[in-house]
């Protein structure tokens, strides 16, 4: 299939070349940049856990894992917790792929002292509120910013115009929202183009738009290639 890749770019070229080793062909059009924030460094006294809703926070929280390996890390999906892995995290517990259950596996376990969310500035669904009412002690560092992307790429547009692609994946709501805008904005048609989504969230925003939509059984990208090939194959 010809597939557009809307993750942020360190993302986006690993999941790309998976895809291509499969057969397909892509072009990446990163719809959000990452942009970290190397002077926030978080206060990490007292913490008793962390939470981590993305691979961003992950790799934004890097600089500061060697005194935090020792705590419990809650991943919101098993993307995230690969990546607490991959710097060296060995108490990882991985949720669902949404804040309610990255909440829930939290408070399952409630340790005693507050968990520590590290964030982007922009987050969907409020973890430390949630935790809060449960009764776990929750606070939030804010360590990156993902900024919209201000258009798509012109290789995404023209590709577009041209009706060169089956279809695009979508890995949150908020880059759903903004491939969508960006499209109509540079006045293309994407609602005929194959939706393959991350979560039902996702899939929502995607229907929206018009698209012929198809959600992963679970959140990660095994799941995604499993869409595709059921779309290829179909």
């Amino acid at each position: 299939m010809r597939l557009l890749v809307t993750r942020p770019v360190a993302d986006a070229q690993a999941l790309a070349a998976e895809l291509e080793t499969r057969g397909h062909s892509v072009i990446c059009a990163p719809v959000i940049e990452i942009v970290t924030k190397p002077d926030a460094a978080p206060e990490l006294t007292n913490v008793k856990g962390l939470a981590f809703t993305s691979a961003n926070g992950v790799r934004a929280f890097g600089p500061f894992a060697s005194v935090a390996r020792h705590l419990p890390a809650y991943a919101v999906g098993p993307q995230t917790a690969a990546a607490l892995a991959a710097i060296g995290f060995t108490n990882v517990h991985i949720a669902g792929g949404d804040v309610v259950s990255l909440a829930n596996t939290i408070t399952d376990d409630c340790p005693e002292g507050p968990i520590l969310h590290i964030s982007g500035r922009d987050q969907a669904g409020d973890l430390v509120a949630t935790l809060k009412a449960a009764g776990c002690a929750a606070r939030r560092a804010v360590l990156y910013e993902a900024r919209a992307a201000t258009s798509l790429p012109p290789a995404a547009v023209a590709a577009l115009r041209d009706k060169a692609l089956d279809g695009v994946i979508l890995y949150s709501k908020r880059s759903a929202e903004i491939f969508y805008r960006l499209a109509g904005a540079a006045s293309v048609d994407s609602s005929a183009l194959q939706a393959f989504c991350l979560s039902a969230g996702v899939g929502d925003i995607a229907r929206a738009a018009g698209a012929p939509t198809h959600v992963a059984g679970f959140p990660d990208d095994a799941h995604i290639f499993d869409c595709i090939d059921a779309a290829a194959d179909s």
